[in-house]
């Protein structure tokens, strides 16, 4: 029969085995201990508390060091100035050896503040006057090592704190200040009182100790927040983003940034949220791109079915009108002549905007200047515009404006577009045409901004879908924007709109040529042309 062993369980949840009885050697509680398998919380207070603490007594100590020495130095610095006023009250009687006007200028400095005592000494270091006039201060075998450092001293001063906190200064007493290597006539010995100094010293160190208590309650309290930010939020985050998922939205993510297992948690939950988002967005776009393709198909087989047979029937009509309204003198039928020309001139730009679905090869591609088609698509709107009271700007800033593309299918685009601002501002009786064309890298923007009244939010997403118009029936077919998309994207670029009350801004985005490329389309060009007898066929893009 097997004999069990007998767990229990600790106070934080953990099992410990009991004793085993099978002979098996019990590890040592120092080889059990691993750093790496501590808990979180442990590996938080660990090293923030070490650090802490080692940072806060490195401080405290040298904040304190450095306090003490600052203290030390200025009562220094007032003893040597003292030491200098006392000692130019005395020169002249020291110099005359009046010992008895030496004994009255010292009673006079009785009640200084600090001062315990002071003495003259002469060169030899006998005593020669003291305050009180008998003061037993330190013998003159002990003063030879503070009398040569004040001999050898630039001011004729040297001082020492005693070990019953009190300053001794020394200085030389000359004849005169001009005369600083000439022989002393004697030494001023001062002893001041540094209780004041003691007492801030003390003061300061209780301080630091009631700092020390409060810096470790402060501490406990931090390592509190920092166990609940590093641990307990984190696993509430992953919480209520999985909730949210739950619910479908996609768009949830799980910010943790705890560098340990949490964050590794999280970073897998994000990128199984980003993976399904991702496809679900793939879907979706395929969707959309299958219905778009639907229907341009729809409309390529219509374009290709009866354009030639439009186009020629409009022709003749339009020929015809033109011939009668040479010979026609009535003005009246000369208006209904003008009328057909019209009409006829946008039957053939209807088929026009349906041929630019068709994705055959008819459009050479090659290198051509947007900033000369800005300018040709501004032209050919220029009467449109003053009909429209609509007042055109151009700022083109480009550095570079060459694109790989087909110029007249470009003009086409730009051309939609800003016929398109022109008809809604011209039911707002006229505004401003903006045009605004620069680069940023290997990217031509231009940006088309006008003062109409703006296209509504419902109807944004579906700006550039075949035949959707927000237009009376019969003043448009909604092919225009369709169209400016296509040729668009087409040519590598991007078309984006943002409108509201004060007006729309078109933007259209554009790789621009390199003139590297530019040089190999040129070489490639040249060598096409020997090769076909002078003729290069156009570069086609699909």
């Amino acid at each position: 029969m097997t004999k069990l062993s007998t767990n229990t369980v600790s106070p934080n949840g953990s099992s410990l085995a009991s004793p085993s009885t099978n002979g098996t050697k019990l590890s040592s509680p120092m080889e059990r201990f691993n750093p790496n398998r501590l808990s979180i919380k442990w590996k938080v207070f660990v090293p923030v508390a070490g650090i802490v603490l080692a940072a806060f007594l490195g401080y405290a100590y040298l904040g304190l060091h450095a306090a003490e020495t600052q203290l030390l130095e200025k009562t220094g610095r007032s003893a040597s100035v003292l030491a200098t006023m006392i000692e130019r009250a005395i020169r002249p009687s020291a110099n005359l050896e009046d010992d008895a006007m030496l004994r009255r200028l010292l009673a006079d400095l009785e009640g200084l503040p600090d001062l315990e005592g002071l003495r003259v000494l002469h060169p030899d270091g006998r005593f020669r006057a003291g305050l009180p006039p008998h003061l037993d201060m330190e013998r003159i075998e002990t003063l030879a090592p503070m009398l040569e450092r004040a001999m050898e001293s630039p001011t004729g001063t040297s001082g020492r704190v005693s070990d019953a906190w009190t300053y001794h200064v020394v200085r030389v007493i000359r004849r005169s200040d001009r005369t600083p290597t000439d022989e002393p006539i004697g030494f001023l010995e001062i002893h001041l009182s540094m209780e004041d100094t003691r007492d801030r010293i003390v003061a300061g160190r209780i301080q630091l100790s009631y700092i020390t208590v409060l810096t470790l309650l402060v501490l406990a309290g931090a390592l509190m927040v920092i166990i609940h930010v590093l641990i307990s939020s984190p696993l509430a985050v992953l919480t209520r983003a999985m909730s949210r998922v739950e619910s479908g939205d996609l768009s949830t993510r799980a910010q943790i940034r705890s560098g340990d297992e949490l964050e590794q948690l999280g970073h897998s939950f994000n990128r199984m949220v980003e993976e399904i988002e991702t496809k679900n967005t793939q879907l979706l776009e395929a969707g959309e791109q299958l219905m778009r393709q639907e229907k341009l198909a729809s409309i390529g087989l219509l374009a290709a079915g009866v354009a030639h047979e439009i186009n020629n029937p409009v022709a003749t009509i339009s020929m015809s009108a033109e011939g009668l309204i040479e010979s026609e003198e009535s003005p009246e039928r000369r208006k209904f002549l003008r009328a057909i020309i019209e009409e006829s001139e946008r039957i053939g730009a209807i088929v026009r905007n349906l041929l630019g679905f068709e994705k055959g090869g008819y459009a050479a591609y090659e290198p051509c200047s947007l900033t000369a088609i800005l300018r040709e698509a501004e032209e050919d709107l220029r009467r449109e515009a003053e009909r429209a009271n609509v007042t055109v700007t151009m700022d083109l800033r480009m550095t570079g404006d060459r694109v790989l593309g087909q110029e007249d299918q470009l003009r086409q685009a730009f051309v939609n577009i800003m016929d398109n601002a022109l008809r809604a501002m011209e039911m707002n009786h006229g505004g401003r045409l903006d045009l605004l064309a620069e680069t940023e890298g290997e990217t031509a923007r231009i940006h088309f901004r006008d003062t109409g009244p703006g296209i509504a939010k419902e109807h944004q997403p579906h700006l550039f879908d075949p035949f959707f118009t927000t237009r009376e029936v019969g003043e448009g077919f909604g092919l225009g924007l369709a169209v400016c998309y296509e040729i668009i994207k087409r040519h590598g670029g991007d078309i984006t709109v943002v409108s509201d009350s004060g007006g729309t801004i078109f933007t259209i985005e554009l790789p621009l040529l390199r003139p590297a490329e530019e040089n190999d389309l040129t070489d490639a060009t040249g060598a096409m042309e020997e090769e076909a007898g002078g003729e290069a066929p156009a570069r086609v893009v699909h």
